[in-house]
């Protein structure tokens, strides 16, 4: 007693009253008392095995904290849009990451745009690679791509195979678009650039994603436009065609709070404006 009592910087009474109140908040003998020897009962040598394991597991959650702290592990959200897949924006700011920060868990959440929002805004997501920016004060956003649209004929179509596909050409047809109901703005846009154009497009059909969008062109069901990054993957019965003339870009935002920004998500941020910008060069 006298010994631990040293290695404590305390006297040697106050030790022996805090041990027997330790005893009594337990309601557990710790020690056996002789008169020359103080020994543990074996229920004192049971709580001296798991003081000991929980001194570690402090140790290293004092460790783990600051790893986390600095990002060198623990898990990072992001929520994205598909065609931040297509296009390779997504894989490639993930690739460089994880070189930088190799244990840290990535979590990824294929939402529409209207979720990731809300899901960043109950701090869910850490960051979100949306089509339509937030109209939120308490997050900002950055339009760090803007896409080309193609346009997708079916093979069967007369269109098919002409060199040159005028406006005119696309007045009245049946066409594939995003469901309204879900993609208001996206449609909205797609309908104001085809009448600038000069051509009204016949919506007989609506689509989720562009990959279902391409299957129903393949179908022969109708014209879509998608992203100029699709034409990278086969498509069974589509054909591609680029037109100069119809100016409209898919646009994808990085959308983050305006404040608690972790480590990790300052490093991702950045990779995918570095990335970017390297694109545009």
């Amino acid at each position: 007693m006298g010994r631990a009592a040293e290695r404590l910087h305390i006297s040697q009474s106050p030790l022996s009253r805090q041990i027997r109140q330790l005893e009594a908040r337990l309601n557990l003998r710790l020690f056996d008392r002789e008169r020359q020897r103080v020994r543990l009962t074996n229920a004192g040598r049971w709580f001296h095995r798991e003081a000991l394991s929980l001194l570690a597991r402090a140790k290293q959650l004092e460790s783990d904290a600051g790893r986390i702290g600095r990002g060198e592990t623990g898990t990072f959200s992001v929520g994205f849009v598909k065609a931040a897949l297509w296009n390779d924006l997504l894989p490639d700011a993930l690739r460089r990451l994880r070189a930088l920060r190799p244990e840290l868990q990535v979590a990824l959440h294929n939402l529409p745009s209207t979720a990731q929002i809300e899901a960043l805004q109950r701090r869910e997501l850490d960051v979100c690679l949306v089509h339509v920016p937030p109209r939120d004060s308490g997050l900002t956003s950055t339009c760090i791509q803007k896409e080309p649209l193609v346009l997708a004929v079916p093979k069967i179509h007369s269109l098919a195979r002409r060199k040159t596909i005028r406006p005119k050409d696309l007045d009245g047809a049946p066409w594939i678009s995003p469901p309204r109901a879900q993609f208001q703005e996206s449609y909205d846009r797609l309908l104001a650039a085809c009448s600038r154009a000069g051509f009204s497009p016949l919506m007989k059909y609506e689509a989720i994603d562009p990959t279902t969008t391409l299957a129903l062109v393949g179908a022969g069901l109708g014209l879509a436009f998608v992203e100029s990054s699709l034409q990278r993957f086969p498509h069974k019965g589509v054909n591609f065609h680029n037109l100069a003339w119809f100016p409209l870009r898919t646009r994808i935002h990085l959308v983050r709070n305006l404040a608690g920004l972790t480590p990790v998500s300052q490093e991702f941020i950045r990779i995918v404006c570095a990335n970017e910008e390297r694109r545009q060069m």
